[in-house]
């Protein structure tokens, strides 16, 4: 908020935007559901760089839920292993908009040029 505003807190202001407070917020983590405090100024203006407005994942807890999608796991056991992994609930309906963000690249990766030929070797054993 500092470097947003120009000034550090308890100086004069320097302009009209001043701090105004803290909105809290929830945050599903490795380490459970963790409440925040984030600083707000009066124009509302700031945007947070650490935790992003609207965002209440951390990207670690995203990124596994992708790994897992990616891995074939249904997204009923994705939920299944997030609540008792990292003791978070999260909804079928969060868990679809999680990883409906690799449909993109699932089509690109499916749609990709391939080559004519790709030399294979077969190797066979007989045992006696």
């Amino acid at each position: 908020m500092t470097a947003h505003l120009g000034y550090s807190k308890g100086d004069p202001t320097l302009t009209d935007n001043q701090r105004n407070g803290f909105s809290q917020k929830t945050l599903k983590t490795q380490n459970g559901e963790q409440r925040i405090k984030i600083p707000r100024d009066r124009a509302s203006s700031f945007d947070p760089v650490i935790v992003p407005k609207h965002q209440s994942i951390s990207q670690e807890l995203e990124d596994c839920i992708q790994l897992l999608y990616a891995k074939g796991i249904s997204n009923s056991d994705i939920i299944d292993f997030i609540k008792h992994t990292y003791g978070v609930n999260y909804s079928t309906s969060q868990v679809s908009l999680i990883t409906n963000q690799l449909l993109e690249d699932i089509k690109l990766w499916q749609h990709r040029p391939l080559e004519d030929v790709y030399p294979i070797i077969w190797i066979g054993c007989h045992s006696l």
